[in-house]
């Protein structure tokens, strides 16, 4: 029975001393987690640190808000010029006769051009493909690109309808004009302007237009032209 008691003593003693003992240890660990977090927290190279990238990301916003900015001022400058080179408009220099065309034919669009001063627009692959195929109808003049395409002009080594002095007033009143302001004219232009203006009044000769039968105005043509109105000469000269 002694024993027995001895036993129970011990145990309960034994109890009492873990009982005691496992509790300082949890508190002591609790506090040690909580320095730890607040030397973590406080601790001075720390915010240091954290002062220090909240200042460089307050910088690089600022870098970015400016950068955005100039990116938009930029857009506003170059998008006319953008618009521009979607489409590209060109512009017919020579006036066909009835029953004659500039006939222009691309893989996916066909142009008909008669009058004088016609415009088209093509998109940029269009104008690729035909200044591919008709290259010869720009550098001649018989068709140009529209004044305000300076830019795909240069780049393409041609020329805006400003170049040409040719106009629609010119056309319309040629038959009354004096003969030394054709004359002036002819010697600007480039040889399809020159073959226009004898293909034009041929015919309208051909049309009986008495503003274009003067003799001495023919005579001065064929000259200029190197006889290429000698036909027009002879038939009006056998007629009188």
């Amino acid at each position: 029975m002694e024993n027995e008691e001895n036993k129970n003593v011990m145990e309960e003693a034994t109890e009492s001393t873990a009982k005691r003992g496992r509790k300082p240890v949890e508190k002591t660990e609790e506090k040690v987690v909580e320095k730890i977090v607040e030397k973590v927290v406080e601790s001075p190279e720390n915010q240091k640190r954290i002062e220090e990238l909240e200042t460089k990301l307050a910088t690089m916003m600022d870098l970015m808000t400016k950068f955005m900015a100039n990116g938009s001022q930029t857009t506003q400058v170059v998008s006319p010029v953008s618009n521009l080179q979607n489409e590209v408009k060109i512009v017919h220099l020579v006036q066909r006769a009835p029953g004659l065309s500039t006939y222009i034919k691309l893989s996916n669009l066909e142009v008909i051009l008669t009058e004088f001063g016609e415009e088209r627009y093509l998109t940029v692959q269009q104008f690729e493909e035909m200044l591919g195929k008709y290259r010869r109808w720009f550098d001649s003049g018989m068709i140009s690109l529209a004044d305000g395409y300076e830019d795909i002009a240069r780049r393409y080594g041609l020329k805006t309808a400003n170049n040409y002095p040719l106009d629609s007033y010119f056309i319309s009143n040629m038959g009354t004009l004096p003969m030394a302001e054709i004359e002036k004219m002819y010697d600007r232009l480039p040889t399809s302007g020159k073959d226009f203006i004898i293909s034009h009044w041929m015919q309208k000769v051909i049309e009986g237009d008495p503003n274009f039968k003067d003799i001495r105005k023919i005579e001065t043509l064929d000259r200029i032209s190197n006889g290429a109105m000698e036909n027009v000469l002879v038939e009006l000269k056998r007629k009188k």
